[in-house]
């Protein structure tokens, strides 16, 4: 086997574990199938597979510790990726019990002391 072909299928195989990862979590979770979630995901695992390229840059063959290697690098990439954007999301979400400096109070509500 080439290292090229190697390294093509061990860069799929990092694909195919992102996606299992995503598809995974979709059954898990009892929600209806959201396309918009499945794109980040595969753009997650298309970031997986470029990553992967250059991990096994220089594997000349395929054993099974490359092979699950490569699929948990997948999986990783797209759970830590999930987690990451949805740390991200929470931290600069504003909380609607604190007012907002850049927005003015509404005038026709009244403000209750705090307590």
């Amino acid at each position: 086997m080439t290292p090229e072909t190697a390294q093509i299928i061990l860069v799929t195989l990092t694909v195919f574990g992102a996606i299992l990862a995503a598809v995974l979590g979709w059954a898990e979770s009892g929600d209806p199938f959201n396309l918009r979630k499945f794109a980040a995901s595969l753009g997650r695992a298309i970031l997986a597979g470029l990553l992967s390229s250059l991990l096994f840059q220089g594997a000349t063959e395929i054993t099974v510790g490359l092979i699950v290697l490569a699929l948990l690098t997948g999986a990783g990439v797209d759970v830590v990726g999930h987690r990451g954007i949805g740390a991200l999301n929470e931290l600069t979400k504003v909380n609607p019990q604190t007012p907002n400096p850049e927005k003015p109070p509404d005038p026709g509500k009244e403000t209750e002391p705090p307590t």
